[in-house]
């Protein structure tokens, strides 16, 4: 998309400014590590816009999976998954959406009714479900983004690719071209 290109295009100019204006160091890395938070999320889901590539890539593969197939999908910005459940919602996809702010009983209960609702086929969740959940009920995950943290990354895998898994696992890690 052009526009998500020169927003893109944008952030990376003012990136490379700061970097090339180097005063406090402090300043320079929180201002370094901020505006590449906002081109990570810019991948995701550019400033302005209620979708993405990413989203409708998802949205497409989950459509055309089977039924019986449960799906977990992770974003680090409640925003980005905020669109992809917009998107659910209109299709009549039925899903569940955990976060941070949740507390425990909800955060069992959307685990409970994704578990155990055959029609329930999405799981949405940021990284606060990517480690102590059981989720092998799904066997087809997405990555809207990578975390900068490896660890991060094997542990949102490995809420489906676990012991109890019943069918081979299948994982997407979704990345914009350029």
């Amino acid at each position: 998309d052009s526009m998500q290109k020169q927003l893109h295009q944008e952030l990376m100019e003012k990136l490379v400014l700061c970097i090339s204006k180097r005063t406090s160091e402090f300043q320079d890395q929180t201002k370094i590590f901020r505006i590449l938070a906002k081109l990570r999320l810019q991948c995701s889901l550019p400033t302005g816009l209620e979708t993405s590539p990413k989203i409708t890539e998802a949205l497409n593969r989950i459509q055309s999976l089977a039924p019986d197939h449960k799906v977990v999908v992770f974003s680090e910005w409640r925003k980005v998954l905020r669109s992809l459940q917009k998107e659910l919602k209109h299709f009549q996809i039925d899903h569940v959406f955990l976060h941070g702010q949740m507390t425990g009983d909800q955060r069992d209960s959307v685990v409970r009714d994704f578990r155990e609702n055959p029609n329930c086929r999405v799981f949405l969740s940021t990284d606060a479900g990517s480690s102590g959940l059981n989720l092998q009920v799904a066997d087809t995950l997405f990555n809207l983004d990578i975390p900068w943290n490896p660890a991060t990354l094997k542990q949102r895998i490995s809420r489906i690719h676990r012991l109890g898994q019943k069918k081979p696992v299948q994982i997407f890690n979704l990345l914009m071209k350029d």
